[in-house]
């Protein structure tokens, strides 16, 4: 093998490397990715569960009160004052219901994307691996059907013999 040869293959060699090593860099990062939204989305479910005890607890409080003020007040705690307690439980729950669903769509989003990024994960490593394959396919195509080419002006400035002209 002639120098230039040598430094095809080397040059080949390591644009195959960088190949991988680039592959296995976003892999990396879009794993971290994945698993940060897992956190995410194990995050979102704890949140909307606080919230949802947050808010029953201010409902309890709420009609706790009313009750309070209703029984100093001497109102009978049947029909309507009754009815407007009720209701308002009612609806104090739903936006229990409500923070806790909104926390599992948070959390689904995130392990969507959690999926995403381990499929990008993966494709990246097989990408890395199709361009480094390719690229080494091409570079042996190529030394194999043509000698390798010195551009004609480096001659010219090498000279005869590796001595410059006027030497």
């Amino acid at each position: 093998m002639t120098g230039v040869e040598i430094a095809l293959a080397a040059g080949t060699a390591m644009s195959a490397m960088a190949s991988v090593a680039s592959a296995v860099n976003q892999a990396n990062v879009s794993r971290y990715n994945a698993k940060v939204g897992e956190a995410n989305a194990r995050q979102a479910i704890l949140e909307g569960d606080a919230q949802a005890s947050r808010t029953r607890d201010q409902v309890s409080r709420a009609l706790g009160d009313a009750r309070a003020r209703a029984g100093a007040s001497n109102l009978d705690l049947s029909g309507s004052t009754l009815d407007v307690l009720a209701d308002s439980a009612a609806e104090g729950e739903m936006d229990a219901l409500i923070a806790q669903y909104h926390g599992q769509m948070t959390a689904r989003q995130q392990r969507s994307q959690a999926s995403l990024d381990k499929s990008q994960a993966s494709a990246a490593l097989t990408t890395g691996a199709l361009k480094a394959g390719s690229t080494l396919l091409t570079a042996y195509g190529k030394f194999g059907r043509e000698p390798p080419t010195v551009p004609q002006d480096a001659v010219t400035r090498a000279g005869v013999d590796g001595l410059r002209p006027g030497f």
